[in-house]
């Protein structure tokens, strides 16, 4: 970056140097004109006015005068015999038509620029008057050397400028790259918003780490406990160490880790196809009302197990704008929870209500409840209240970590109302 900015910053002081170069040799260039022209004028009133101009000479300067018919009655320099018509020469034409005129010739042979002027005299003819000057490329040719060794100096002055106001600009740039910890603001207030973005996400970089980091580990754990007890019991069982008795009961711990273990990996393929972008999610208008009352069927027998009654109160036309498969998951997730989280002989209230405009689910039960310094992380992945009591009760920790996910995508809102020992409302906004 610092070379870049660098060459850019030579790039663009040769490009000055050598810009004001030719604009102030164009403007020198017309100055010197106007100046000839300027004097011409003068010498031309002086001609004009003098009683015989072949007795009056001025020296360096051509005097031509010439008929009304454009032929040359005089000039100090030649023979008027051998002189051709001048009425078409520009500055006698533009002098006939206007009463003056001037035009400026080059010669390349003497690398020179003779300037002219013709004034128109009272009595029809013009008198003209010229003077050989030197241009303004001929004058810095001959002083070249001197210009190319300016030139050489400037560009040098400007490539050390350059660097040192390089170092200068880049200086706070590299600081922020040496120090990510952003503690200090920044020199320059252009860069704070870049700063705050670099700030975020760098922040948000290294929460994804942990999380992942996290993640890993907890499936890991996740899937090794249940693993390691099906082999435990399975090795047990193949090698004939125990009775008939227990036999089943081991057939029947096998089977409800395999279960737990199931129901672990797909909650993990779940949250996974909700990360990822690429899987197409179809919204459409879903009737809530009919999600809870078709999911009761599947949660009836997991209430009765747990001696927990449902009772809902939802209204007809409950409609959100949504994917009915997550919705599902949603409401069971829900339900589950407080189901398997309550007392013998608790109840789960489910409601959906058109409160405002907004459709409100409401899952509330008179359970265990949970604790408030837990309240603001239940909702992150494989986060248990009670490790042991969701080991029991076949819980991942990753039930409400997906209703959080679909409650995100569908733009709803979450609330968490709970007291230790009387009970949990969640309620989802949409």
């Amino acid at each position: 970056m610092r070379k870049k900015i660098n060459n850019y910053m030579i790039a663009v002081a040769i490009i000055a140097v050598l810009s004001t170069a030719l604009l102030v040799s164009y403007v020198l260039n017309g100055v010197i004109r106007a100046q000839a022209i300027d004097a011409l004028r003068t010498d031309c009133i002086i001609l004009s006015n003098v009683e015989s101009i072949e007795h009056y000479d001025i020296e360096g300067l051509r005097v031509t005068l010439v008929s009304s018919n454009g032929m040359v009655i005089y000039d100090n320099t030649a023979d008027i015999s051998t002189m051709q018509d001048h009425a078409d020469r520009p500055e006698i034409a533009e002098a006939f038509e206007n009463g003056e005129g001037s035009a400026v010739r080059r010669s390349d042979t003497l690398d020179e620029d003779t300037y002219y002027y013709a004034m128109r005299l009272d009595n029809g003819s013009v008198l003209r008057v010229a003077a050989d000057t030197e241009n303004i490329f001929s004058i810095f040719g001959n002083i070249l050397p001197a210009i190319i060794g300016i030139i050489i100096i400037m560009v040098a002055l400007c490539i050390v400028i350059t660097r040192v106001l390089t170092k200068k600009l880049i200086k706070p740039i590299e600081k922020i790259a040496d120090d990510m910890s952003y503690k200090q603001p920044p020199e320059y207030e252009e860069l704070v918003p870049v700063v705050n973005m670099l700030k975020e996400q760098h922040e948000n970089i290294l929460n994804s780490a942990r999380v992942r980091q996290e993640f890993s580990a907890n499936v890991s754990h996740e899937l090794k406990t249940p693993l390691t007890v099906i082999s435990g019991y399975a090795e047990l069982i193949e090698n004939r160490m125990v009775n008939e008795e227990s036999v089943v009961r081991f057939a029947g711990e096998i089977h409800h880790h395999s279960d737990r273990l199931l129901t672990l990996i797909n909650d993990i393929i779940k949250l996974s196809e909700m990360d990822s972008e690429s899987v197409e999610v179809i919204y459409e208008d879903v009737n809530l009302s009919e999600v809870v009352e078709e999911c009761m069927g599947i949660l009836k027998e997991s209430a009765d197990q747990h001696n927990v009654s449902i009772e809902t109160d939802c209204d007809t036309n409950a409609i959100v704008k949504g994917s009915r498969s997550m919705l599902e998951e949603l409401v069971t997730n829900l339900a589950n929870n407080a189901i398997s989280y309550n007392k013998p002989g608790g109840n789960v209230w489910i409601s959906v209500k058109n409160v405002n405009g907004r459709v409100v689910l409401s899952v509330k039960d008179n359970g265990i409840g949970i604790p408030e310094k837990h309240q603001d992380r239940v909702f992150e992945r494989f986060y248990r209240v009670d490790k042991s009591r969701s080991k029991r009760s076949g819980g991942t920790g990753l039930g409400l970590a997906i209703v959080k996910h679909i409650a995100a995508s569908h733009k709803a809102q979450i609330t968490l109302e709970s007291e230790e020992g009387k009970g949990t409302e969640i309620k989802v906004i949409f």
